[in-house]
């Protein structure tokens, strides 16, 4: 069992256990998500990877069992606010009127585009810089720079925060596609949020007035301090 996970029951068999219930894991904060609201869709954005975990009558009805499971039915997105890399996240950008292909290595992370924008939590970013070097604004424009082929002194800082805010805006619209393909299943599409209801993960900020909002920090605490945001049919969760 990873840290911040319990053993919870589905009544959905799979092949993996032939029997009428079977073991998954979850993050206590989707567990939490459960006790708390009858219906909700939590969306769960960790350092490398999102969890989009469907809850239907204050139970936890994912889909996925497995990694592939998960990644087939929308439940698992390769995308997280530190670790993800920028090259998996878009393959090109909108940069001085032209759109620009993106170099395919590894010069700058997800953290960057949030440390750019501002939407980077203290303390979450553990890792290395992709270049090894500091953990700044002024560093993180450089390394988004070099995806574009081009040097930070090359454009203003606006530039290279709307550059940031593009790549955030492609990682949320890969977060989004999951919630809809998790959202489309019956059990859940008839409290499905309107239009672009599915704006918001894990930030405060991203959230909005249709139904979404971030979980509080009493909350994440009493969950195992995971950022994660929910969404109840008609209630904002305070």
């Amino acid at each position: 069992m990873r840290p911040n996970e319990i053993r919870l029951r589905t009544s959905s068999p799979t092949r993996h256990d032939p029997s009428a219930s079977c073991v998954k894991y979850f993050s206590r904060s989707a567990a939490l998500v459960a006790r708390r609201r009858k219906s909700a869709l939590f969306i769960d954005l960790g350092s490398t990877t999102t969890d989009i975990v469907p809850v239907a009558g204050g139970e936890i009805v994912a889909r996925g069992y497995t990694d592939a499971e998960r990644l087939a039915a929308g439940e698992l997105v390769y995308t997280g606010l530190v670790r993800g890399f920028v090259m998996a996240t878009a393959q090109r950008a909108p940069f001085g009127g032209v759109w620009t292909p993106l170099i395919n290595e590894n010069f700058a992370t997800m953290a960057d585009v949030h440390r750019v924008l501002g939407t980077l939590p203290d303390g979450v970013d553990q890792m290395a810089s992709a270049d090894g070097r500091a953990k700044t604004a002024e560093a993180s424009r450089a390394r988004l720079a070099r995806m574009v082929g081009r040097d930070a002194a090359d454009a203003n800082a606006a530039s290279w925060r709307a550059l940031a805010a593009w790549f955030a805006e492609m990682q949320l619209r890969d977060i989004e596609d999951g919630a809809r393909l998790v959202l489309s299943r019956s059990v859940l599409l008839q409290d499905a949020p309107p239009g672009d209801g599915i704006r918001g993960v894990g930030q405060r900020a991203w959230s909005d007035d249709r139904g979404w909002e971030a979980i509080d920090s009493e909350t994440r605490e009493e969950a195992g301090g995971r950022a994660g945001m929910a969404w109840r049919p008609g209630v904002l969760l305070a």
